[in-house]
């Protein structure tokens, strides 16, 4: 007999230590297009962060670029960069194959970034944030298979990165929006994941995490003390494409585990397959009740929120 129908199911997820028990939230295929060698100091910090986005989300990285500023090389930059992109994925992802220099390598970064897209499907997408001028993730794009380019999705925030153009660069966002590719731009970032006040970061400095002291040295010391505005894109696809109003207190939440959650508490899902199914819990005082739905994909989302710290307390209806 199956009873499939009406099996009820119990999803455990258990805080083991004060860091959230974070498990593959975002299973996707990503990567990053930055520039950092020129004009934006910026990127030098952002470079590290967001591949540590990436990576305690369970993210796929499959490319970085970095120092796609192909005009007026600053090289001083473009040494702060790579140590910025190629010590944050060595520390998390154990190896830099997937990072390329395009002062040195520009050909190279073109044909992963076409790759990337040409492995792509509709259950296997390619996310690529574009951090800098918008020519090479555009000649990447361009020179994939354009059957396959609509199942990658470009990002940006920046109207300054939308439009900048040079000798060498005459490509913009207009160009990525009608190459095929999903093209997605959220809010300026440079207005939340921005604060450079010490008390933002000091969590991140004096972390007992080598690499998030990394992370935090990358943006001091050789970027802008606390502007890593870009990576609020790579926030922006770890939260399922939802949240973009990445913040320093929301970083410290996802990579710290802090908020609500405790080492002694365990939160109890149960979900049943039934479609009326739902689960309540209380979000700033407010019980709240989400629209009836299969319950497994409501469960995943609230198990991301919980890690974020924004959760106080689940509760069966």
């Amino acid at each position: 007999m199956n009873n499939h129908s009406s099996l009820t199911k119990t999803v455990l997820f258990v805080v083991a230590s004060a860091a959230c028990a974070f498990g593959q939230t975002f299973a996707g295929r990503v990567g990053a297009s930055h520039d950092g060698n020129q004009h934006d100091y910026d990127d030098i910090g952002a470079a590290a962060w967001d591949i540590g986005i990436f990576a305690r989300a369970g993210a796929r990285l499959v490319h970085v670029d970095y120092a796609d500023h192909l005009a007026d090389n600053d090289a001083g930059m473009e040494v702060r960069v790579k140590a910025s992109a190629e010590g944050s994925a060595q520390r998390w992802y154990g190896s830099t194959s997937m990072c390329y220099d395009d002062q040195t390598n520009l050909q190279g970064a073109i044909n992963n970034i076409a790759a990337q897209i040409n492995a792509s499907s509709a259950n296997d997408r390619f996310y690529l944030i574009c951090c800098g001028p918008m020519e090479v993730p555009w000649r990447g794009i361009n020179a994939s298979d354009p059957a396959k380019r609509q199942y990658c999705t470009a990002i940006s925030h920046s109207s300054w990165n939308d439009s900048h153009t040079s000798s060498q660069m005459s490509h913009t966002w207009s160009s990525i929006q009608g190459s095929g590719v999903n093209a997605v731009h959220i809010s300026d970032q440079n207005t939340k994941l921005n604060c450079s006040s010490a008390s933002c970061w000091d969590w991140a400095k004096n972390s007992t995490d080598e690499k998030l002291r990394f992370m935090y040295d990358r943006m001091a010391n050789y970027g802008v003390f606390g502007d890593i505005s870009d990576a609020g894109m790579a926030w922006y696809i770890v939260t399922s494409l939802g949240d973009q109003g990445c913040t320093p207190a929301k970083l410290q939440a996802y990579f710290q585990g802090t908020g609500t959650l405790r080492e002694e508490q365990a939160i109890v899902l149960t979900i049943s397959n039934e479609p009326r199914s739902t689960v309540a819990y209380t979000l700033k005082g407010q019980r709240v009740a989400p629209a009836p739905g299969r319950a497994l994909h409501l469960a995943k989302d609230m198990y991301l929120r919980m890690c974020n710290g924004i959760f106080e307390k689940m509760a069966i209806p």
